[in-house]
């Protein structure tokens, strides 16, 4: 039987995390330590010491193979540094920034391998002075444990700045996620539910010569505004910008009487009527721009469903109304057998729920035989 290759998820991580390092960050620290260095140097060596100077280049080396791969960069580094540490070769002193940095890099990647790595290189370097050199063991206890400690404490940093930078990273990638569906509900909502519109205008019997211009101008204008929703959209989700134009924070009056009452008289036409109660404190409401294409997506939505869906022989019922600073939408219509489209993604609704939860809302649906309900719930701010 095959082994498991446990380590194999374990590389394509740290891989993945190399990749996300701050490479401006690096070059800067490469750029710092190559001075360290090189003055270290000119300052300690003489100029006819060649193997100094050839430890200094492969140092130098070393931290720049840090900056552009962090992963053989740290091996690298780690080699030289235990030499450096163990073996009495001509080392500058500043090199010890150098394997810092590493051990910071390495608790990016991975705290666990920056932990082994420290404890291991605390004792073999130990064991190199106590074997080789016959160093005293107990008088260099501390200065490992310390040399422990510092290189634990960059690890952790290391390990802190990638976690830092993951939760920053996941805020804008909910966030644009966010701003995407959003996008989509609306492309939805308005698009689809015009065109359709449009489409069940045009299966009417024909009319009498005298009302056809006036329904054609209707169909137009539902085609029209489906095709502007439509361009909206692709023009916010091909924008290099940040997304974050469609859900700024711009207070902005909804006349929710007067959207209700358009999207009344657009179904009157296909022949659903409907009651409609729409309380003082609803007529106008005042949202920022994330609420106001949620609440404005949510209407197209009931009222795309109801030509849909809807059969036309039984009333609709509409009620909205403000309580504290939440508005409270409920609706109920009655089902056809068959829908009066054939073809229907099915998403609205969920869109419509997942974008009022994020807005800090709820919506419920329930189907009852063949009566259809939702409630739904959002916070406004107040007027």
């Amino acid at each position: 039987m095959n082994a498991v290759n446990h380590g194999a998820p374990l590389r394509v991580t740290m891989r993945v995390r190399a990749k996300s390092l701050p490479q401006s960050l690096l070059y800067g620290i490469a750029a710092l330590w190559t001075v360290l260095l090189a003055l270290d140097a000119c300052l300690f060596a003489r100029s006819d010491d060649w193997g100094f100077w050839c430890i200094v280049i492969v140092e130098i080396a070393s931290v720049w193979l840090l900056a552009y791969k962090p992963l053989i960069g740290v091996v690298d580094i780690g080699i030289v540094w235990l030499l450096a540490y163990a073996v009495p070769i001509p080392t500058p002193s500043s090199y010890i920034n150098v394997g810092l940095t590493a051990v910071g890099v390495l608790g990016y990647l991975s705290m666990p391998f920056a932990a082994v790595f420290s404890i291991a290189f605390v004792v073999v370097r130990h064991m190199m002075r106590v074997v080789i050199l016959r160093s005293g063991a107990l008088p260099t206890m501390m200065l490992e444990i310390m040399m422990l400690v510092n290189m634990l404490v960059v690890a952790t940093a290391g390990f802190i700045v990638r976690t830092v930078q993951e939760a920053v990273r996941k805020r804008i990638r909910q966030r644009r996620q966010h701003e995407q569906l959003v996008i989509a509900s609306g492309l939805h909502d308005v698009a689809c539910n015009d065109l359709v519109y449009a489409l069940l205008l045009l299966r009417q019997p024909q009319t009498a010569d005298s009302e056809r211009p006036e329904q054609f101008s209707t169909i137009a204008m539902a085609v029209e505004d489906a095709l502007m929703s439509v361009q909206a959209g692709i023009h916010l989700l091909q924008s290099e910008r940040d997304c974050s134009a469609a859900t700024q924070e711009h207070p902005r009056t909804l006349p929710l009487q007067e959207e209700i009452e358009r999207q009344k008289q657009r179904v009157h036409v296909l022949g659903f009527d409907g009651l409609v109660s729409v309380e003082v404190n609803a007529r106008y409401i005042t949202i920022d721009d994330e609420r106001m294409a949620a609440l404005d997506g949510l209407i197209h939505e009931l009222f795309g469903n109801l030509v849909k869906y809807g059969d036309s022989a039984h009333p609709y019922v509409f009620a909205a109304g403000v309580q504290g600073d939440v508005l409270h939408i409920s609706w109920c219509n009655t089902r056809v057998a068959h829908p009066n489209v054939r073809f229907s993604s099915g998403s609205g609704i969920v869109a419509c729920t997942r974008i009022l939860e994020q807005c800090g809302g709820m919506l419920s649906t329930k189907l009852d035989g063949d009566l259809w309900c939702a409630e739904a719930s959002m916070p406004v701010s107040d007027r």
